[in-house]
């Protein structure tokens, strides 16, 4: 992320630490760190790009805008998460975390990738083919929630992602590209152990408020 989203991951590191003491959150910070951010003072760990093992992180850097370039960290985050533990689940940090999350925790840790789709069930309503229409351009997944464990499987398809947001992390409908997200349809045919996490608690958003029970 970069750093105009620090406000949000200090929400989201409180809120994951309310429902899950101990937890340990490491934000991917798309800047360098200088004197205005001290990570000691905040509620969570901070990795740059160049401690992700970005093969040519400077071409990267001038190839991307800042948003571009935030995101196509993602993929490097995780894999450098793995390194030093058996799973590693990716949250945008624009999430507020409500309830408890063992499920998607516990489906993490048993499957080699875990997605989680934007809607659970088909769109109703006059404009329902308008929305299908929106998430055949954004793709059948949130790229806001992905999940990995340690093995060849993870990591095969981590470095195949790397190497397609590298190549094109853009927002291009017309050309099937909406950043990084897109490009997780394909799995679905080449990752075996792959989990569709279908938990309505998850992923809470505006594209499918309509199917999610609520209660305030």
């Amino acid at each position: 992320m970069a750093r105009n989203y620090l406000p949000f991951a200090r929400v989201l590191a409180r809120s994951l630490e309310h429902s899950h003491p101990g937890t340990r959150l490491v934000v991917g910070l798309a800047d360098k760190l200088d004197s205005s951010l001290d990570p000691a003072r905040e509620p969570f760990s901070i990795l740059t790009p160049a401690e992700l093992g970005i093969p040519d992180v400077r071409s990267l850097s001038f190839r991307t805008t800042q948003r571009e370039f935030a995101i196509a960290l993602k993929p490097y985050l995780l894999a450098r998460l793995l390194d030093e533990n058996d799973s590693a689940l990716f949250i945008d940090p624009d999430i507020v975390v409500l309830a408890d999350l063992t499920s998607l925790f516990e489906a993490v840790r048993s499957h080699a990738l875990t997605l989680v789709p934007h809607r659970l069930r088909p769109p109703t309503g006059s404009d329902r083919i308008e929305r299908e229409l929106v998430l055949h351009q954004a793709g059948a997944f949130n790229a806001g929630v992905v999940g990995v464990s340690r093995g060849e499987s993870a990591s095969a398809f981590l470095r195949w992602w790397q190497k397609r947001v590298d190549a094109l992390c853009i927002h291009a409908v017309d050309r099937g590209v909406h950043y990084d997200q897109r490009w997780l349809d394909l799995p679905l045919g080449f990752v075996e152990d792959l989990h569709v996490h279908r938990d309505a608690g998850v992923n809470v958003a505006h594209w499918n408020l309509d199917e999610r029970p609520l209660r305030i």
